[in-house]
């Protein structure tokens, strides 16, 4: 009987590596299949709770090969957050024995409430000992008070990106944007994200405090609000030609008319090395979208190589105004030398059929260029067993072309 070749068999145990069960299987199917199996089924520790955690303890001790395949560690303490009565078990990170994760790179923490725990001088500790991690997630975490999140992370040496979402703080701390460490720390990083209700101005009022390092080329803002503007402005304004890849999108319904003056307070002309832009376009009523081409407008002399519109697109209309006709103007005469692929990730209920349809009616001169695709982000992509035959990519993206028929609008 043939052997598989082992590049094919790589791609099959890569490919289920969000499957345990099936990784367990393979693991168990033959000896050559193990070290890749493991890999991918260890890669990645979730702890979910104290008794989980002590776990995965026993099993470094008890295997200590695992160590070195492991990754990423994810703490989640959502059980505790939905019952208070749960006794704190995060501060017991502080046992894992980290002087034998040399592989280790990124941590996420989950729900997890700071606030509720002492601070605990072993646990920062711990930290320092965490020399080879760069990322750090967190989400839905509070903490007592912003010092306590800077104590947290300059504790990691070799710290390059965080990311924060649903980030609070306790109730003093909450209105006092200037409550930070007398020094400002120096951190070497390489890229920030902010989601949702992150507080962006307290998180640029920080970064603007420290020395801004030139290797901060990459930056998010997936959700700007209109008394967050300013603050981003001045901070994006800073990084000037550093940057290289911006991530950016507003909610302006709270305040409509912040979409017809936006460019006051963000104005990307000083970035003028920015390669990569990725707009979020949550809202597609006419009078929230002004903002979209101005921003781009900003940007013409800038040599972009690659713009991703985050667009939840319900019915092929919404792409029916003359802010639409604007930034088509734009994407058909400016960038025409540089722009190597526009991507649509379409997070709307539209079926992709449709969808693809609206895009290709909507940008004809991106179709014969060839660098528009489609990115099935939508709810229903859940819902599929298996790719449609518009939809054949198994990384989910659609390339757009005459063989999808134009939208029809009166």
């Amino acid at each position: 009987m043939p052997r598989m070749p082992p590049e094919i068999v790589d791609e099959i145990i890569d490919h289920n590596h969000d499957d345990p069960t099936t990784l367990r299987a393979c693991a168990l199917t033959a000896r050559s299949w193990q070290p890749r199996s493991y890999r991918n089924l260890f890669s990645t520790i979730t702890i979910t709770s104290s008794a989980l955690l002590s776990r995965f303890i026993h099993l470094l001790k008890e295997s200590p090969h695992i160590a070195s395949l492991v990754e990423e560690l994810s703490f989640d303490a959502h059980a505790n957050y939905m019952d208070a009565t749960l006794r704190p078990w995060i501060h017991k990170i502080a046992t894992i024995p980290m002087g034998e994760l040399t592989r280790i790179r990124t941590l996420r923490f989950a729900k997890v409430q700071w606030n509720c725990i002492e601070k605990n001088e072993a646990l920062l500790s711990t930290l320092r000992s965490y020399s080879t991690v760069q990322e750090v997630y967190f989400r839905g975490c509070s903490f007592p008070t912003f010092i306590d999140f800077e104590e947290f992370v300059v504790a990691m040496p070799a710290l390059t990106r965080f990311s924060v979402d649903l980030i609070t703080w306790s109730f003093v701390d909450r209105f006092h944007i200037d409550r930070m460490m007398a020094d400002p720390p120096k951190l070497q990083l390489s890229g920030v994200e902010f989601i949702r209700f992150a507080d962006p101005v307290k998180f640029c009022s920080w970064l603007l405090r420290m020395p801004i390092p030139p290797t901060l080329q990459t930056v998010a803002f997936h959700w700007v609000m209109a008394e967050d503007a300013q603050m981003v402005g001045k901070f994006l304004a800073e990084l000037g030609p550093g940057l290289r890849s911006l991530r950016i999108g507003c909610r302006l319904d709270k305040h409509p008319e912040m979409a017809y003056c936006l460019n006051r307070h963000i104005d990307l002309s000083r970035n003028e090395e920015l390669r990569s832009l990725h707009l979020v376009i949550a809202d597609l009523q006419d009078y929230l979208m002004p903002w979209v081409p101005a921003i781009l407008a900003q940007i013409k002399h800038v040599p972009l190589r690659w713009l991703t519109l985050e667009v939840w697109l319900d019915n092929g209309l919404q792409l029916v105004s003359d802010d639409w006709v604007e930034i088509v103007a734009l994407l058909d005469n400016e960038w025409v030398a540089t722009l190597e692929e526009v991507i649509i990730m379409h997070r709307g209920n539209l079926p992709i059929r449709y969808t693809n349809a609206s895009w290709t009616w909507r940008f004809p001169g991106l179709v014969k260029r060839g660098v528009l695709r489609v990115r099935d982000c939508s709810p229903l992509l859940a819902e599929k067993l298996k790719p449609s035959p518009q939809h054949d990519d198994p990384r989910g993206i659609s390339p757009l072309g005459s063989q999808l028929k134009p939208l029809c609008v009166d």
